[in-house]
């Protein structure tokens, strides 16, 4: 199984830094922290697998302008923090990424809700 590749892209004159999958989908970090995706054992056991800062953070400002997303780009995902997530409610805009391992490659899915937890928190 191929590994992961990180890659830089230039979008509005700006270079981007994120990760390529195996199947040519391009994730790009807009939050202020690196992304653990995956644990080292998942990950083809050559340590966990991160997606790091992009070097620009996307965010809402307080009179709810968002700043710092890029245009739609075929096969990019971009990570942002939940809040701008709902607002644009873009395809291309995600709030985490998970490992896939569908067809024998290392692949990344998109996440777009937070996952609920029903019950009783103790």
């Amino acid at each position: 199984m191929s590994e992961l590749r990180d890659v830089e892209r230039i979008i509005w004159q700006k270079k981007y830094v994120g990760v390529k999958d195996q199947h040519g989908m391009m994730f790009i970090n807009l939050t202020a922290n690196d992304i653990v995706v995956c644990s080292k054992e998942y990950a083809n056991g050559k340590g966990p697998l991160v997606i790091p800062r992009s070097g620009y953070t996307a965010y809402l400002s307080i009179d709810d302008f968002f700043v710092g997303v890029p245009p739609k780009i075929k096969n990019i995902y971009y990570i942002v923090e939940y809040s701008l997530a709902r607002v644009l409610n873009r395809p291309d805009l995600c709030i985490a990424v998970k490992c896939d391992l569908t067809g024998g490659k290392l692949g990344l899915l998109p996440i777009k809700e937070p996952k609920r937890v029903y019950g009783v928190l103790g």
